[in-house]
């Protein structure tokens, strides 16, 4: 060997080394990975929140309106369903309705005889209430699910399973043929075609009580007021008074 020159290096030696210099490269390469995704995930969580805040900022204004627009939505959705959207009616009120339509002879003495119905009956008070008045069977018929569910665990809780059935069904798909009685509430843009239903298929004996809303060409022949006097209610809607029905009264003159 001359001065000056290096000493070879073992074999052995060498292929330490190499090793080494493949395990840094391949540390670097992981963390450049690493570093690589943390940055991407960072700018794509960025991103997200910045279009969530836009999008806050410009329809947050929006959701006071839409607040305001989704009831008024349920409403017309059910008008244009064929009924009226659920409202309740006071115990008050119930009491008239049921009072007024089992106020006849043939009814007082033979109400456990008689068949019921009430159009839309919602929570199903008023059909508990005519059950417990004393009416042989009551059939509710509404077409809101929730509601359906609600007012038959009422009637079971009532002890009333026998004597009230609620039909998740339309009034209009209803047979009203065999009802002594029918009690409803609805709306002005319903009246008129349930006026020609009921006209159409109820018995002649038959009574209908209707919560605030008249019929168009049918006279009523009882009015009374929602404090419980009668009233000569102006034409139009009944101003939340109750008319009463029947199957034999007149129609309006022309």
């Amino acid at each position: 060997m001359h001065v000056g020159e290096s000493a070879p290096t073992p074999p052995a030696a060498a292929a330490k080394d190499a090793g080494g210099d493949e395990e840094e490269t391949d540390d670097a390469a992981e963390w450049s990975v690493e570093f690589s995704m943390l940055v991407t995930m960072s700018a794509c969580a960025a991103s997200i929140s910045l279009i969530v805040a836009g999008w806050a900022w410009l329809c947050g204004p929006l959701v006071p309106l839409g607040l305001a627009v989704l009831p008024a939505w349920r409403w017309w959705a059910q008008l244009f369903s064929g009924g009226a959207p659920f409202v309740t009616t006071n115990h008050a009120k119930t009491k008239l309705m049921v009072q007024l339509a089992l106020a006849a002879p043939h009814l007082e003495k033979g109400a456990a005889k008689a068949v019921a119905a009430d159009l839309g009956s919602g929570d199903g008070r008023l059909a508990i209430a005519l059950a417990r008045a004393g009416v042989g069977h009551v059939h509710g018929f509404e077409i809101n699910w929730a509601l359906v569910q609600y007012s038959r665990l009422r009637v079971a809780r009532a002890g009333l399973q026998d004597r009230v059935t609620i039909h998740w069904q339309s009034m209009w798909t209803a047979d009203l043929s065999q009802c002594d009685v029918v009690t409803t509430y609805q709306h002005t843009l319903v009246m008129g075609r349930l006026e020609e239903k009921l006209r159409s298929e109820l018995k002649p004996e038959a009574r209908v009580v209707s919560n605030s809303f008249r019929f168009p060409t049918w006279e009523p022949e009882a009015v009374i007021s929602g404090g419980g006097d009668a009233a000569a209610d102006g034409g139009g809607e009944g101003g939340g008074s109750i008319m009463l029905y029947t199957k034999s009264g007149t129609k309006k003159q022309e």
